[in-house]
């Protein structure tokens, strides 16, 4: 993603926005491919993903820090409903990656007991 500088026009902004709402959806639904790896299993892989989906929203989030770093220095960006759907993406993403290394680590918990339960 473009770094916000002074001056940047309304389409660059609108580009970072645009941006912004599709890199979150993304990592949020490679967070959803972590889930489903481990659901089947693949503990490594879906780590893995995971690793992938937190780098992708780190991006976003550095995007949205860049907006904050211009309200800071008075140069305020229009709020748009776009802005705040990017600010919706980029919650719920936050909220959803925070939980999903901790799903991970329970299905992984749960297919070791069911494994030893099986093998009694």
């Amino acid at each position: 993603m473009m770094k916000i500088i002074e001056g940047m026009s309304k389409d660059e902004i609108l580009e970072k926005i645009t941006n912004g709402i599709t890199i979150a959806g993304n990592a949020k639904n490679i967070g959803k491919e972590a889930i489903m790896y481990a659901n089947g299993g693949e503990f490594d892989k879906a780590r893995i993903a995971y690793g992938e989906a937190i780098e992708l929203f780190l991006k976003v989030h550095d995007s949205h820090f860049d907006f904050i770093q211009l309200e800071a220095k008075g140069m305020p960006v229009d709020l748009s409903l776009l802005l705040i759907h990017m600010e919706d993406h980029l919650m719920a993403t936050s909220s959803f990656l925070d939980t999903i290394q901790d799903q991970i680590s329970l299905v992984e918990r749960v297919a070791h007991l069911e494994k030893l339960v099986l093998n009694k």
